[in-house]
């Protein structure tokens, strides 16, 4: 009689092992023992067996599995997970462009009749066969700026408007009354920062501020007659309103008519509408009042800020995150969780309190942010920020307040040796591949804060980029940008930081690109002992003073001062530019600081490629 076996192992879930070990368990029985378990009956049996424990024990791990934020693979899972975290994953960002608007007729009507922009007017913009439809929040006011002899007025502006892409759209539904009721916005790519909903008695109701509820993301200060919605991601994608039960929100009325409004964003699709806006080709147009041929659309600052839905990986990364604030804005991380959550145009975020600050400011946290496109954060996405991001959740006494980052470019200038015997590509791809590898570089290691620029790290890259070269050799520039868009014509003083001390030549080290100073094409530089001028070259090709003792440059600091410049235009440009060799090939920043190589420019990377018949290092 063989030994009976009175468990079975489970030690295993692979369908063979499951097999072999019913297989074992089964012979050991006595009332089994005569059969033979390799018979095709019994075989078939044995694997509908092990066929059904592995299905059942595969289905119960992806279970479980699923109901963890750090295994869980399904996006519904992971974002029902969030949801109990009371985390909202942000949906697409639409575009913003500031504008100036103007309004001319000379019979001195009166803008849009009353002079006010309504809300939700539409600014259409085309690229490239593509029309984008843009709008504003908020009414906006003219104000008279040119009159007649006679005093009146032939021309109305408003400034200073932002607008933002997406088109407007509404659903009705009917409450019934139950409490599980959830209302789903029909559209995928909707810009939640936009939704309104307005419960009315009636369709024939017009939508007012009476009628409209307010979101909210928590629970504090609402009691049975607060009249809000809340918002979820629904299964399949979704947004979803749902509304209180008169403990934790107000409930609608059986038979009440909801109306929820909400924006069709393009996301990042419509970035960058307005960049060659003209005098004689506007990029947007304004349709809705009458007389639109009397309106024109200026562009201020192109249209920024456009981004895609959030992704799952950002949101199991940022969700626990979010929580440990516990909807609140204390310390400094959890100022750059909720910023970078919210305002998906930025790359990097630093935060810091009064206290550290150079001279202390206490009662105060300061704010620095990176865009993406290294572009300066427009003082209407400040405020942004500020009101409908840091305001709801800090601390009442912390006034928050930004701090402009101070980006200094680097312009690169490689020198490289090849050996054409080590390498099957040609002089041109290996300058390619050289380039690609800076630009990874650039990448990885630059455009954020605290984040250096070293040399000798360029060149180790460069050098074991490709087989084929020998040595290469490195000149830095650095350049400041400054925006005198808003001051040209006008005598304005200057100021910029190098982020390095300046290199200090006889000859003079500091120098600008060049600009229209008193009719002539003229440029500045220093006199080598931390004097500026500006100069223009005549006929015979000699640099002749304009006007000397401009400013002064401190080539310990990097500081250069420029009093009262007077610039009519920049030539083949948009902004004045300072350029300055570095002491070193090392540039290192501090606080605020961030190095940039803009690859958009042909000057910020230029590889020189030479033959050389010596052997390449062995890497």
């Amino acid at each position: 009689m063989s030994s009976k076996n009175t468990s079975l192992p489970i030690d295993s879930l692979d369908f063979d092992d499951i097999k072999t070990n019913l297989k074992s368990y089964l012979e050991s029985q006595d009332t089994f023992s005569e059969y033979n378990f390799e018979g095709s009956g019994l075989n078939i049996l044995l694997d509908v067996l092990s066929y059904n424990t592995h299905y059942q024990a595969f289905y119960n791990n992806m279970v479980i599995s699923e109901s963890f934020i750090d295994s869980a693979v399904k996006e519904d899972s992971i974002y029902s997970i969030l949801k109990l975290l009371n985390y909202i994953p942000e949906t697409r960002i639409s575009s913003e462009a500031v504008v100036d608007l103007f309004y001319r007729d000379t019979g001195g009507s009166l803008p849009d009749s009353n002079g006010i922009l309504s809300e939700q007017r539409s600014f259409s913009a085309t690229v490239d066969g593509t029309t984008y439809v843009f709008f504003n929040k908020d009414a906006i006011e003219f104000e008279p700026c040119k009159y007649n002899d006679s005093g009146l007025v032939t021309e109305w502006k408003a400034s200073d408007i932002s607008i933002f892409e997406g088109e407007y759209n509404d659903i009705d539904f009917v409450f019934d009354g139950l409490d599980t009721t959830r209302f789903r916005i029909p559209e995928d790519n909707i810009d939640i920062r936009f939704l309104r909903v307005y419960v009315k008695d009636s369709e024939t109701q017009s939508n007012t501020i009476s009628n409209e509820w307010k979101r909210s993301d928590s629970i504090l200060n609402i009691d049975g007659d607060s009249k809000v919605f809340f918002v979820q991601r629904g299964i399949g994608g979704r947004f979803e309103v749902e509304f209180g039960d008169d403990v934790i929100g107000k409930k609608p009325t059986v038979g009440d008519v909801i109306t929820i409004e909400y924006v069709k964003s393009s996301g990042n699709s419509s970035n960058n509408i307005g960049v060659s806006d003209t005098a004689g080709n506007r990029s947007f147009s304004i349709s809705g009042p009458t007389n639109t041929e009397k309106y024109e659309v200026v562009v201020k600052t192109k249209s920024f800020g456009g981004a895609e839905k959030e992704n799952v990986t950002f949101s199991k990364k940022h969700g626990p995150r979010n929580f440990q604030s516990q909807n609140r804005l204390v310390t400094a991380e959890d100022y750059k969780t909720e910023i970078l959550k919210r305002f998906p145009l930025l790359k990097s975020v630093l935060v810091y309190g009064g206290e550290d600050a150079d001279p202390p400011q206490y009662g105060k946290v300061f704010i620095v942010a990176n865009t993406k496109n290294s572009i300066p954060l427009s003082n209407s996405s400040k405020n942004s920020i500020i009101k409908d991001i840091i305001k709801k959740k800090n601390v009442v006494s912390i006034i928050p307040e930004f701090v402009d980052v101070d980006y200094t470019y680097l312009n690169l200038v490689l020198d490289v040796l090849h050996n054409q015997s080590f390498t099957t590509r040609s002089t041109a791809d290996v300058q390619q591949v050289v380039k690609s590898k800076i630009q990874e570089y650039t990448d990885i290691q630059l455009e954020e804060f605290g984040a250096n620029f070293r040399g000798s790290t360029v060149i180790r890259d460069v050098v074991e980029s490709e087989g084929s070269v020998v040595s290469a050799f490195l000149s830095l520039l650095m350049e400041k940008r400054i925006d005198v868009k808003n001051s040209v014509g006008v005598p304005t003083d200057y100021t910029t930081l190098f982020a390095d001390p300046i290199l200090k030549k006889s000859e003079g080290s500091v120098y600008s690109n060049k600009f229209v100073y008193d009719t002539r094409d003229s440029y500045v530089e220093d006199d080598g002992n931390g004097v500026l001028r500006i100069y223009h070259i005549d006929k015979a090709g000699n640099k002749v003073t304009s006007k000397s003792n401009i400013g002064t440059v401190n080539y310990d600091t990097g500081l250069v001062t420029i009093r009262q410049l007077n610039i009519t235009s920049i030539v083949n440009d948009v902004q004045f530019k300072l350029y300055a060799c570095p002491r070193t090939n090392d540039v290192e920043v501090e606080r605020n600081q961030i190095l940039v190589i803009d690859e958009t420019t042909a000057d910020s990377v230029k590889v020189n490629m030479s033959l050389s018949s010596d052997d390449p290092i062995t890497q």
